[in-house]
Order: C-alpha cells, then sequence, then structure tokens
C-alpha cells in the first residue's frame, strides 16, 4: 500500500481558512489593499512577519514564518 500525500496549506490557505468575511475587510483591518492582500494569499508577494502579526491580532490566530 502506498500512503496517501498530503499537501502542506500555505498560509494564504490557512488565513482564508481563518475569516468569515470577505478579504477586503480583512484588508481594511490591517492597513493593507485588497489587492496586495490577495497577492500574498495567493503567493504572488511573500509574507512579511509584521503582515502575519496584524492578520493574527484581527483572527486570534499565531501565524508564523
Amino acid at each position: 500500500m502506498t500512503a496517501k500525500a498530503t499537501k502542506k496549506q500555505t498560509i494564504g490557505e490557512r488565513i482564508k481558512a481563518h475569516f468569515s468575511r470577505n478579504q477586503r475587510w480583512l484588508a481594511e483591518q490591517i492597513g493593507m489593499s485588497s489587492s496586495l492582500l490577495s497577492e500574498k494569499i495567493n503567493e504572488h508577494r511573500d509574507w512579511t512577519q509584521k503582515d502575519l502579526d496584524k492578520i493574527n491580532k484581527v483572527l486570534g490566530t499565531d501565524f508564523k514564518l
């Protein structure tokens, strides 16, 4: 038998799973444009720990790089 491969979720995928409102709302809460947040969530731009700290404060999460 072969083990089923599991894909580790990206930070963006994990963030999307934690907010129930829309992306624009989250962008406003953390002081980021919604287009930049989208680029980061979709891995077109890199996250900084400062970005994640702001998201952690709003969502009550503990994302780390």
